[in-house]
């Protein structure tokens, strides 16, 4: 008997500890399990708006694909129609159309070129004057003289060529040469005065 008086309140003092144990662990779960639907729930919203993303991306690839089917086909078109080939047929041929514009400019300048150099390096000759009587002379060269007389002078500009003062005063180009025998056609000088006859 004595036995069950001693063990009684040993078993009266577990229960209540068991209990407020067990109240500890429910309240601790509680806590635990509340954080972890924290958790959950912005997982599920980062999810969510994950998805929402690549569903945007997907829609927006979906266009993009459509639009370069779209390009395609309006090229297989314009590739079907020849135009292409047309058009490239046509640039083709304006290239070639300059192409030969421009040899033919090229061959032009050399031409000129030449001439020019050929004027620069002519010499002129000095005419022999015979001993005769003013009434005897002949009439070119009462007509040089006259020309001599009626000669004018110009001052080089910038831009002028024998030419251009030919054309200008209405002389030839070779007059102007034989009239400035000391002047290079190729090398005119600004300032420099040149007969015009």
């Amino acid at each position: 008997m004595e036995d069950e008086i001693q063990s009684t309140p040993k078993t009266s003092l577990i229960v209540p500890v068991m209990a407020i144990l067990g109240f500890g662990i429910a309240i601790i779960a509680s806590a635990v399990g509340g954080i972890a639907l924290t958790k959950i729930s912005n997982a599920s919203e980062e999810m969510n708006a994950k998805i929402e993303k690549n569903a945007s991306i997907e829609l927006e690839i979906k266009k993009i694909n459509d639009r370069i089917d779209s390009i395609v086909s309006q090229f297989e078109t314009l590739k079907s129609d020849n135009k292409v080939n047309e058009l490239a047929r046509q640039t083709q041929q304006v290239v070639n159309t300059l192409q030969a514009n421009i040899n033919a400019i090229r061959s032009e300048v050399v031409s000129n070129r030449e001439s020019i150099e050929k004027l620069a390096t002519r010499t002129v000759e000095k005419p022999v004057v015979k001993e005769s009587k003013p009434d005897e002379q002949q009439p070119q060269q009462q007509e040089a003289s006259k020309q001599n007389t009626d000669a004018k002078t110009h001052k080089i500009q910038s831009g002028d060529t024998f030419a251009k003062l030919a054309k200008k005063y209405g002389v030839s180009v070779d007059a102007i040469v034989k009239a400035n025998p000391q002047a290079n056609p190729s090398r005119l000088k600004i300032g420099q005065e040149i007969v015009i006859p």
